[in-house]
């Protein structure tokens, strides 16, 4: 007559003659006595759910209770927007904590240059052959398409949102235009910012638009509260042929501004009410990129004489010297925050590459996207 025991004993000889690859595919979570993916049955743990039973090596254990797997993760991480070097089309592509999604077009023949979100909707601004376009996608829609052709003949380089006003920055032959559209409504006329030169950055901080760029003096800003008029003349932030604002974050009442000027990667602050600082020389020979605020941490991206770097600086202190290379031989063009960890985005030889630091740790290796140029990146 069948005992307990002999019944047990059946079953677990017959657990361990699966096809333990096999299982593992069905059962990625459960727990493993080695390393997780190993499939060797000397070291294979399994609960078996419906008898309550544990056993290693099909030697009885004490009955553990089996954990419900965790949902893996169905949105992304980070997004990355440039161009697809095959197709040569204005792409997306996003990473998912392992892997990179195949390139999304978004304008065909064009370039992804700015991203910004709103609330549940996404806001890609670039080129195609048709000048500077808009296209938008509420999470788990589809892009617009034809995207929106708001500067004929130029490129959409930069985008803010406040509450429900969408604007967008851009460049032509007559310098650095402005346009701005209300949800639901349509995109205003070009306004003619920076004459002779262009945008390069826009920020908002409350009901305050900040636009930064440049004309044939230098590196400008212009400062512009909901309701009333663009700040006339811009002010000079880094003078001299050449210089220019390519990026501006806010943190309370303290607005930096980066970007270049005769000696290289430089930046500038000032706090509401008061005068920009004199520019400090953070990157020699290069320039500035990107900046981006986590708390009271400032972070820099950008490129020296050789590679792509980062310095960082907490509130009060000093930058970090020498910066870190981040990018060996190439340039760091983007820079966002997911909670504590920061991602950093830009261009080797190899192509867009993609690096990211946790508060207090060190920088991944780069991850590369193959055959892709980074110009801008989000987060969800």
């Amino acid at each position: 007559m069948p005992t307990a025991n002999n019944s047990f004993r059946a079953l677990t000889n017959r657990l361990e003659g699966l096809n333990m690859q096999a299982f593992r595919t069905a059962n990625p979570y459960a727990p493993l006595g080695g390393p997780r993916g190993q499939t060797d049955s000397s070291t294979l743990t399994q609960a078996v759910n419906g008898l309550g039973l544990f056993y290693i090596n099909g030697v009885t254990q004490d009955v553990v209770p089996v954990p419900a797997p965790p949902t893996p993760p169905s949105t992304f991480i980070y997004l990355v927007g440039g161009r697809d070097t095959v197709s040569n089309n204005g792409a997306i592509s996003r990473w998912n904590g392992e892997t990179w999604s195949a390139p999304i077009t978004v304008f065909t023949g064009g370039v992804v240059r700015a991203l910004a979100y709103s609330g549940t909707t996404l806001v890609a601004g670039g080129n195609d052959p048709s000048g500077g376009v808009i296209s938008t996608k509420v999470d788990g829609g589809s892009w617009s398409t034809p995207p929106t052709l708001v500067f004929p003949g130029v490129a959409v380089v930069a985008l803010a949102y406040s509450g429900t006003t969408l604007v967008a920055g851009a460049n032509d032959l007559c310098g650095g235009l402005i346009s701005t559209k209300v949800d639901g409504g349509s995109w205003s006329i070009p306004l003619l910012l920076f004459p002779g030169g262009g945008v390069q950055a826009l920020a908002y901080s409350g009901t305050t638009l900040v636009a930064g760029g440049y004309d044939p003096s230098g590196g400008l800003i212009s400062t512009k509260v909901d309701g009333g008029s663009w700040s006339t003349p811009p002010t000079l932030v880094f003078p001299g042929l050449g210089g220019a604002v390519a990026a501006l974050a806010y943190s309370g009442t303290t607005l930096v501004a980066g970007g270049n000027d005769l000696s290289g990667g430089a930046i500038s602050t000032k706090v509401d009410g008061g005068s920009w600082s004199i520019p400090l020389l953070l990157f020699p020979g290069g320039g500035v990129q990107a900046l981006a605020y986590s708390g009271t941490t400032l972070v820099a991206g950008g490129n020296d004489l050789s590679d792509g770097v980062i310095s960082t600086k907490v509130d009060g202190g000093s930058w970090s010297t020498p910066p870190t290379a981040v990018f060996p031989g190439g340039v760091v063009v983007a820079l966002a925050y997911s909670g504590t960890t920061l991602a950093a985005g830009g261009n080797d030889p190899s192509g867009g590459v993609i690096s990211t630091k946790v508060d207090g740790g060190s920088w991944s290796t780069p991850v590369t996207i193959s055959a892709f140029d980074i110009y801008t990146i989000a987060t969800s």
